[in-house]
């Protein structure tokens, strides 16, 4: 896992502007990133090894230790999503973008980060949409309570930030550049 950098912040920014929008979230997702891969990975770690320990060890399982072993998962995962999308650190089929020309390896990038944004946006709103629900009705977590509402802001926040990294490749004069031969020359 990689520390925060300011190489791809500088390299990533529409404008170079540091003060820009743009460079706002391309700092909020290095920090996200930073706490998930320093912080949740090794609670992470640590929570599974206490749990095999109590459970097969001492016979005396925690009743909660599952429920918050899933939570830390899932806030690993929904927030290394971002700088995997800004990093364009995805799965390509590699074996179909090596026979495609210029213009079909552009439409190709058109069409994933449609799809994405699509996508990313649908998440982060329906995540959006039900968090009054759950604040209302007080839904949360079987074991340690946690809000369900503050789950769901947390991967709506996630998806929206993936859903603006893909809506700035329109905005890049070389949208060809995610190709990932192309992306892997240029040290991206």
């Amino acid at each position: 896992m990689m520390a925060p950098s300011e190489p791809l912040a500088e390299s990533r920014s529409l404008a170079g502007d540091k003060t820009s929008a743009s460079a706002l979230i391309i700092h909020l997702i290095e920090r996200l990133h930073f706490l998930c891969a320093v912080v949740g990975m090794p609670l992470l770690a640590m929570m599974i090894t206490i749990d095999v320990a109590t459970r097969y060890l001492f016979r005396v399982p925690f009743s909660w230790s599952n429920e918050l072993e899933q939570i830390i998962l899932l806030v690993v995962l929904v927030g290394c999503v971002p700088y995997c999308t800004l990093r364009s650190g995805h799965v390509y089929m590699d074996a179909v973008y090596q026979h495609l020309t210029p213009k079909l390896s552009w439409f190709a990038n058109i069409l994933r980060s449609l799809s994405g944004m699509v996508f990313f946006f649908s998440l982060a709103y329906g995540c959006f949409v039900d968090v009054p629900h759950h604040w209302k009705i007080e839904k949360a977590t079987a074991y340690l309570h946690i809000p369900w509402s503050l789950l769901g802001v947390m991967v709506g926040v996630c998806g929206l930030l993936s859903g603006l990294v893909l809506l700035r490749d329109f905005e890049q004069p070389t949208f060809g550049s995610h190709n990932p031969s192309v992306a892997d020359q240029e040290g991206v």
